[in-house]
């Protein structure tokens, strides 16, 4: 069971680093990192959303369940993304965004080296599964707050 958790964290990691490709680098200039001059916010905060849209928050009452699993990689997968995205050159630009998807990556992390999908005392007290969930979910939101006020930082100033 470890190892089929770790294999699909794993798979999840490297479609999550394949789906960022060359054709973005295509659309980058010199004088600017991001493709196209917009904000990352513009592009990323409504594919976090959409992940995080796709079930609701009360999916993960049960946080060992393999909905609430599954939720969670779709949530952690769009963060991955956009992590591909800062390290093409934006990461100076953005140090409250970087450092909140280091958290969601750890919780990510910690979720699966706990092993709390499929423990059906995932969620009892004193599993640390609850707060990996949590530091995911509530995470992910931060995130989309931080990106905003990593960008209205770099505007006005």
């Amino acid at each position: 069971m470890k190892r089929t958790v770790i294999a699909a964290c794993s798979a999840a990691v490297l479609l999550a680093a394949a789906g960022c490709g060359s054709s973005d680098e295509a659309t980058k200039t010199d004088s600017d990192s991001r493709p196209s001059g917009k904000p990352l916010s513009e592009k990323w905060q409504p594919k976090i959303q959409a992940a995080k849209d796709k079930a609701p928050t009360s999916v993960c009452e049960n946080v060992g369940s393999t909905e609430c699993a599954d939720y969670l990689s779709g949530i952690v997968i769009a963060v991955y993304r956009l992590r591909d995205e800062l390290d093409d050159g934006a990461k100076d630009r953005y140090p409250r965004t970087v450092k909140r998807i280091k958290k969601i990556d750890r919780a990510s992390t910690d979720y699966t080296k706990h092993e709390c999908k499929g423990d059906p005392n995932a969620g009892m007290e004193g599993s640390p599964c609850p707060k990996h969930v949590a530091d995911i979910v509530a995470g992910s939101s931060a995130l989309l707050m931080e990106m905003g006020m990593d960008e209205a930082k770099a505007s006005a100033g």
